[in-house]
């Protein structure tokens, strides 16, 4: 019973982590006047020139991002575009996100980043290694179906009960935190 609801407090709290961190990342990006990446931006390089330009792409170990430095990063973008007028452009990035490429997710519009540039990105980031095994969020809420439908098979009301108790508790802490995760 109390294992369903802390299972769907740790999953509740995983969402608002993600959800709230990359919202802070996105205002501080928007408030530094740097643009979100999107495709449309490729379709100026192949207007400005036929040929594409491959940059050779290092393959790195995938890492969780644990921290993100938001002032050395607003430092970073306004220091780059005191010289320019294209776009500074970014992707989104939230704590607790599995990244591979943790230098290349600011950059200059059609110009990628020097090794300096890269590197002070990659210090305004705090990262772990990827857990080996993603542990099953849902283990206890699986568990529980399947104990419903067993004791439903039976014909056992009473347990039911007990089990539609636990569910309506859990129903209870989303609809509070509904407002949240959207």
């Amino acid at each position: 019973d109390e294992e369903l609801l802390i299972e769907a407090k740790f999953n509740l709290k995983q969402i608002l982590l993600q959800k709230y961190s990359e919202d802070f990342f996105v205002s501080t990006m928007k408030e530094s006047d740097a643009k979100e990446y999107n495709w449309s931006y490729s379709l100026g390089v192949f207007n400005e020139n036929n040929e594409t330009v491959t940059e050779e792409k290092k393959i790195s170990k995938e890492v969780l991002v644990y921290d993100v430095n938001l002032e050395s990063l607003s430092n970073f973008i306004k220091n780059k575009s005191k010289n320019t007028s294209k776009d500074i452009l970014y992707q989104k990035l939230n704590l607790d996100k599995i990244v591979n490429d943790t230098d290349d997710f600011i950059w200059l519009q059609n110009n990628p980043s020097t090794e300096k540039e890269k590197t002070k990105l990659m210090r305004s980031l705090v990262l772990v290694g990827k857990p080996k095994k993603q542990k099953d969020n849902d283990v206890m809420r699986k568990f529980y179906d399947e104990k419903f439908e067993r004791l439903s098979e039976q014909d056992n009301h009473r347990s039911m009960k007990q089990v539609l108790e636990s569910y309506l508790k859990l129903y209870e802490l989303q609809t509070q935190n509904q407002n949240e995760i959207i």
